[in-house]
């Protein structure tokens, strides 16, 4: 697999896109039960 996302210098960028990703797509189809999706990516990502 080849990293094609531009200026991403390691997983920590991936992870963020992925978290707003999922954010938009949580707000966009006015999930009722509010799921929690975290702001900041875990520190466990290096």
């Amino acid at each position: 697999m080849t990293d094609t996302l531009p200026g991403a210098e390691g997983p920590k960028v991936h992870f963020r896109h992925l978290l707003h990703a999922t954010r938009v797509v949580v707000d966009g189809m006015g999930c009722v039960n509010k799921p929690v999706v975290p702001r900041d990516v875990p520190a466990a990502v290096p």
